[in-house]
């Protein structure tokens, strides 16, 4: 597609074809990083070490094998019984959507017998689901060999004969790099034409744009129907508004807490019941996808109008008075229990000409469970004529269910898929009226166009003031992989810049108390975010207060109450570590206490990050003793309260220390918290060093999103002589200063000394200190 000169407020646009170059490049070098992640384990351990670092599953044994649609191989692997005798797997890093081969264990106890994953004695496959005895994957039907599969299989339970190992995710990044050469090979007539021209400054930046025909609603009415069942606020309606009436490209800006996923679900719709458009719906994350899911499913019919005159309402259309229909496309294994009924596998059971596809693969599971064994020449006769008939029902079976299959697409009003499940065959052919993709701001840019491709219109909705996608490689972060579509434009005058009239940002929050929400808006957002009056002033104290034990002072229950605290370690000698050790027990038990339970076994996945992670053992120390004291002090229950840092090692020493007393409190990373929330938040900086260096917390969106998961209570634990040197974070400790407290980590651990780093100074000269680095 040829590309004008670009000028104005789209000058800073990528040509199409630099940013192409610049993708396949940072894809490239992306897959290589996955890959090197796991076969550097495969190809320099033993098989036990290998299962050790969660990368591999060894003594598994056939537990069962079943037909799926498009006549997939699902197969079920247990434990051998012989090696582990309560059936249990042990813990590993095998998640729903990850490739794995399968293979024979003959021949693969030395080092790096991974790494032979090859021939052709395997079966690769896609894990569809995990559980504590089992592990499902559906085999690839490419290279399955059944009568290897059926070999396999009458080893029975208790052979323990076969090794499943990981691989990197292919298919993935192939059709990430399919997405980048379709965009530059568009077609000048395709649907997403125009939606191309405006992301890479053609020619439909240029000048005035055409004016495009209104033929449907495109305002929400200030008194309409709410068909969400919600209570928009003005900014909300402005941004439904907005993507109803673009004819390309529109984003909704949503800082945490503000209801984007409210107006999202609200735009999608107003879009099928108002403007009778055809929506796909899309997001980076399965559990995303769900989120919206689960809202379509349970809206209600919406209101009637009220009406000013005597006479009878008008009468409901039938497209009002049923629920929206929708198909949540993607394994049923991944998807939350609640969307289940609306996964196609589910529809297509339902669907008409499905009793023949039932009798089809019913016949075919008497066939495979009949086999042959080809022993004699008359055996092996027979066995050539079961092969045929078995290949010819999985051919019958594969046609009936893709006419099915595709009947059930095409009928449905708003089809659901994560970016990347947008690219299977079943949408190919497949066109939609308006394309929405949520936290958008979290999703590859070339991931996001899989499925803007099938769409006229698309919205993105997301915040990239919070964590962008996770980048691997560092090659690839410099190539730009880590700018997501939605920053870019959002960067852009032209789109999101104040004459760009493209983009609505939501400013009404509805977690965090005023004083959470100030620093956030001063720091992130302009000044612009604001707390809804329902949330602005609601502390712990409204939630009832616990029991005080004998001995408590005021003061130490003031730190409990205060919305802001920051716990300074300034010298009190905690300083972070590198890499794991073993950590100590919790402040409220006795060192000596032999029954103290072991840390979880770490994944491949944790280790590759834990090798250059840090944690700090003074600091857990500390998280620790304050969780127990919100949990006594406030009548908080443990699922009401998060503890978070930006470590891994960090994260692992931390529920090493309070998950065998409170199992239910939540202890995660920063990223992996994105999107939660918490009456209470913990969070613990790490960072603790003569040097003054904070690594990860030199992200800003990082800081910004630990801090805005909490609802009444946010409470930091950390060094202010190291953190205090950095500009962003030292803002953060002088708004605790000004609206909340400051106290020093003595008052928690006096017993804990102060035998290094600051050499037994307190919070006050540390406070002293981090004023003259900002000075």
């Amino acid at each position: 597609m040829a590309r004008s000169n670009r000028e104005g407020a789209f000058s800073s646009l990528p040509s199409i074809e630099k940013w192409a170059t610049q993708q396949r490049a940072a894809l490239k070098e992306e897959r290589e990083a996955e890959r090197q992640e796991v076969t550097a384990a495969l190809a320099q351990l033993t098989p036990q070490e290998c299962q050790e670092k969660g990368v591999s599953l060894l003594h598994l044994n056939i537990a069962g094998i079943s037909t799926g649609l498009y006549a997939r191989k699902c197969i079920s692997l247990g434990a051998s019984t012989a090696v582990r005798k309560d059936g249990s797997l042990p813990a590993h890093g095998f998640g729903a959507g990850d490739e794995v081969v399968l293979r024979s264990m003959k021949g693969s106890s030395s080092k790096g017998s991974g790494a032979g994953a090859t021939g052709s004695e395997r079966i690769t496959g896609v894990i569809a689901r995990t559980t504590g005895g089992r592990v499902d994957m559906v085999a690839s039907t490419e290279d399955l060999d059944s009568d290897l599969l059926e070999g396999w299989a009458a080893g029975g339970p208790g052979s323990g004969h076969l090794r499943l190992d990981m691989l990197s995710n292919e298919s993935t990044h192939e059709k990430m790099l399919q997405a980048v050469e379709d965009v530059c090979n568009y077609p000048a007539d395709g649907p997403a034409a125009r939606i191309i021209d405006m992301c890479f400054g053609g020619r439909a930046c240029l000048g005035t744009l055409p004016p495009v025909p209104k033929t449907a609603p495109t305002q929400l009415p200030p008194d309409g129907p709410s068909y969400s069942g919600a209570v928009l606020n003005d900014a909300q309606r402005a941004a439904v508004t907005l993507g109803m009436s673009t004819e390309d490209v529109a984003l909704i800006h949503g800082p945490p807490g503000t209801g984007k996923t409210t107006a999202v679900v609200e735009l999608i719709l107003q879009a099928v019941r108002r403007q009778q458009r055809r929506v796909l719906v899309c997001a980076p994350s399965n559990v995303a996808v769900d989120n919206i899911a689960e809202r379509l499913a349970l809206a209600p019919p919406p209101p009637l109008p009220p009406s000013s005159s005597t006479a009878p309402p008008p009468p409901r259309t039938e497209l009002s008075k049923r629920p929206v229909r929708i198909v949540r496309l993607g394994h049923p294994a991944r998807l939350a229990p609640a969307t289940q009924a609306y996964s196609l596998e589910a529809l297509v059971e339902g669907a008409d000409g499905t009793a023949l596809v039932r009798d089809i693969r019913a016949e075919l599971a008497a066939l495979e469970r009949r086999g042959v064994s080809p022993k004699t020449p008359q055996l092996r006769e027979a066995r050539r004529q079961w092969r045929s008939e078995t290949r010819a029902l999985r051919r019958e079976l594969r046609t009936r269910e893709a006419r099915v299959v595709g009947e059930v697409v095409s009928s449905r009003e708003v089809v659901l898929c994560t970016c990347v499940g947008a690219g299977a065959r079943v949408l190919r052919e497949e066109r939609f009226d308006l394309v929405v993709i949520d936290e958008a701001a979290q999703a590859l840019e070339a991931a996001c166009w899989i499925p803007i491709q099938r769409g006229g219109r698309v919205v993105l909705a997301g915040d990239h003031k919070q964590l962008a996608p996770t980048v691997k490689s560092g090659r690839a972060e410099a190539l730009g992989l880590g700018v997501t579509l939605f920053d870019r434009l959002m960067r852009e005058d032209g789109f999101g810049g104040p004459a760009g009239g493209r983009a609505c940002m939501l400013q009404v929050q509805y977690r965090m108390h005023a004083d959470i929400c100030a620093w956030a808006s001063r720091a992130m957002y302009q000044g612009r975010l604001r707390a809804d009056p329902s949330v602005a002033g609601r502390t712990l104290a409204g939630l009832g207060k616990g029991e005080r034990e004998d001995g408590e002072e005021d003061g130490d229950e003031d730190m409990t109450e205060a919305v802001l605290l920051f716990l300074d370690t300034a010298g009190c000698g905690m300083e972070e570590e590198e890499g794991e050790r073993p950590p100590s027990p919790p402040p409220s038990s006795p060192s000596s206490s032999p029954s103290r339970p072991r840390a979880p076994k770490k994944t491949v996945r944790a280790r590759s990050l834990l090798s250059s992670s840090r944690a700090n053992e003074g600091e857990a120390q500390v998280v620790a003793a304050h969780v127990q004291a919100l949990l006594r002090r406030t009548g908080l229950a443990p699922a009401d309260v998060a503890v978070i840092t930006p470590y891994n090692a960090q994260v692992e020493r931390l529920r090493s220390l309070l998950h065998p007393q409170y199992p239910d409190l939540q202890v995660r990373s920063v990223d992996g918290f994105q999107g939660g929330e918490r009456e209470a938040v913990v969070l613990s900086l790490v960072r603790s060093n003569l040097r003054g260096e904070v690594g990860f917390l030199r992200d800003d969106r990082r800081l910004n999103v630990a801090v805005t998961r909490a609802k009444r209570h946010c409470c930091l634990v950390g060094d202010s002589e190291t953190v205090g040197r950095h500009p962003f974070l030292a803002s953060l400790l002088q708004h605790c200063e000004e609206v909340g407290q400051i106290r020093s980590a003595m008052e928690y651990l006096p017993e804990w000394g102060g035998g290094g780093g600051g050499g037994g100074r307190g919070a006050e000269e540390g406070r002293e200190s981090r004023e003259r680095s900002t000075a």
